[in-house]
């Protein structure tokens, strides 16, 4: 493994596409089908809801059983202003190889210290978004 490749790679969906893309179904790094879990808000989330006049906040967890890929997705939209909305996802680089399952922080490291995660989101290229099978 490289050790300029990073561990977690994050990625504001908002900024990536035109229309908001469906929930992932296979796995990017094994093929295999993904499960979706509802978690609690991050602190960004939670703080849009404080800050918010009609705050909509959805955090999934995605997992693969397989190979143990994991991403954390969250949308926020204010309700009341309606063209407000973010939605970020951050996961496990799917280009590392399994082996690299050990030295990568827990989903609920990410989920807890969201904030120091999303600091260098990017926008997703379309080659990495067909890789996604939304």
């Amino acid at each position: 493994m490289d050790s300029d490749t990073p561990l977690i790679i994050g990625f504001d969906l908002r900024a990536s596409f035109t229309r908001q893309p469906p929930g992932l179904q296979k796995c990017p790094r094994c093929q295999d089908r993904v499960s979706a879990t509802s978690l609690d808000a991050t602190e960004a989330g939670e703080s849009f809801r404080r800050d918010e006049l009609i705050p909509v906040v959805i955090t999934n967890l995605l997992r693969c059983k397989r190979c143990q890929w994991w991403a954390i997705r969250e949308y926020r939209e204010d309700c009341e202003a309606h063209d407000f909305v973010e939605e970020e996802i951050l996961m496990i680089n799917p280009d590392l190889p399994i082996a690299a399952n050990t030295a990568l922080p827990t989903w609920e490291t990410v989920l807890k210290d969201f904030s120091r995660y999303r600091k260098n989101l990017q926008v997703m290229d379309s080659a990495f978004a067909k890789r996604l099978e939304w």
